[in-house]
C-alpha cells in the first residue's frame, strides 16, 4: 500500500483541530482515559508550582495495542549525550538441523529428534512457532499433549496449555491429530483448531477448525515481533534501527531533530505510532516521499 494514499495515511495525518487529532487518535487506540488521566496531574501540578517543560510521553505496544503512559520520555536537547544505551528484545530462535526455524516464547521447551526418514519435534510446555522446510520425504511432526501435528513444509504456532493444544496455521496445511483418535483434521492458512486434554472424569473438549481473522491472527503471533528499548537514545539512531526492521524508511531532513532524546520501549513494527507523536507532540512537519519514504523536518 502507498503510504501518501488517504487510507494508508488515516493514521498518521492530522486534521486542522490538533487537540481534537489527538483526542481522535487516543480514542482510536483506546487511550483516552490515560490521557484525560496525564491532563489531570499536569493541571495540578501547574496550580502548586512552576515546574520545567520537560514532554513525557509512553508508547508502549502489546497486542497491537498503544497507548499513554510515563515510562517513556523524549526530550530536546542541544547535544547529543555522550553515552546512549538501545537493545532489541526478541524471542528464542533455534535453527534445526534441516533448516527449519523455531521460535520460543518465553520460556518453552522442546526437544528435536532427527532421523534419515523422520523430522520429529516434542513440545514440553508453552507456545512455538515453526517454519518447515519443505521435503516429502520427511515429513515434520511436532507432539505436544498427546496431539501430533503433521506438516511438509509450512508454518504454524503450536500453544500447549494446562488443558489443551492450540494449533494456529500461517501457511500451507497441517494435519492434526489426537493420540485417542484414528483420524486427522486438515488444518489450512488462517485457521486454527483447540484439541482439549482428556481428563479423569470428563470427555475430551470438542474440536473444531476455525477460521481467524487477519488481525487476530496478528495479535497472537505478536510476541514474535521484536521490540527496542531505549535509554537517552538520539532520534537519528532510533530512525536506523527502525529502517533495519520496516518497508518504510524514516529520514531526517533537518539534523536539529537527531538529538532528540528517546526512553522507552517500541515494537519494532509501531512505526506509524513513533511519526504520529513526533508529528502530534513535538510539531515535526512529516512528507510522504515516493512509495517508501518518510521525510521528517522541523516546523518553521
Amino acid at each position: 500500500m502507498n503510504p501518501s494514499s488517504p487510507s494508508s495515511r488515516q493514521g498518521f495525518s492530522e486534521s486542522n483541530d490538533p487537540a481534537g487529532s489527538a483526542f481522535v487518535w487516543a480514542q482510536r487506540a483506546g487511550a483516552v482515559g490515560e490521557v484525560l488521566a496525564e491532563l489531570t496531574v499536569l493541571k495540578r501540578r501547574r496550580r502548586r508550582a512552576v515546574f520545567k517543560s520537560v514532554a513525557v510521553v509512553a508508547l508502549v505496544m502489546t497486542l497491537g495495542v498503544v497507548w499513554y503512559q510515563p515510562s517513556i520520555t523524549i526530550t530536546r536537547q542541544a547535544q547529543p549525550r555522550s553515552m546512549t544505551t538501545w537493545v532489541v528484545a526478541k524471542p528464542s530462535q533455534l535453527i534445526l538441523p534441516d533448516g527449519s526455524v523455531v521460535e520460543l516464547k518465553n520460556d518453552a521447551e522442546l526437544i528435536p529428534v532427527y532421523s534419515s526418514d523422520s523430522r520429529a519435534v516434542t513440545l514440553l510446555k508453552g507456545t512455538a512457532y515453526f517454519q518447515v522446510k519443505k521435503d516429502p520425504a520427511r515429513p515434520f511432526i511436532v507432539t505436544a499433549g498427546g496431539v501430533a501435528v503433521r506438516a511438509v513444509g509450512t508454518a504454524f504456532n503450536v500453544e500447549l496449555v494446562a488443558n489443551s493444544v492450540g494449533v494456529l496455521v500461517t501457511e500451507g496445511r497441517v494435519a492434526v491429530s489426537q493420540e485417542t483418535s484414528a483420524g486427522a483434521m486438515m488444518v489450512s492458512k488462517g485457521e486454527e483448531v483447540s484439541v482439549g486434554a482428556e481428563e479423569k472424569g470428563n470427555p475430551p473438549l470438542a474440536v473444531a477448525v476455525q477460521a481467524v481473522p487477519v488481525e487476530v491472527i496478528a495479535e497472537r503471533l505478536s510476541w514474535r515481533i521484536p521490540r527496542f528499548e531505549f535509554t537517552g537514545t538520539s532520534l537519528d539512531e532510533v530512525a536506523a534501527m527502525f529502517n533495519r526492521h520496516n518497508q518504510h524508511q524514516l529520514i531526517l531532513n533537518d539534523p536539529a531533530l537527531g538529538h532528540l532524546r528517546l526512553s522507552g520501549i517500541l515494537r519494532a513494527d509501531n512505526l506509524p505510532a513513533l511519526v504520529k507523536m513526533l508529528e502530534t507532540q513535538f510539531h515535526v512537519a512529516v512528507e510522504y516521499r515516493g512509495a517508501n519514504e518518510i521525510v521528517l523536518r522541523t516546523r518553521p
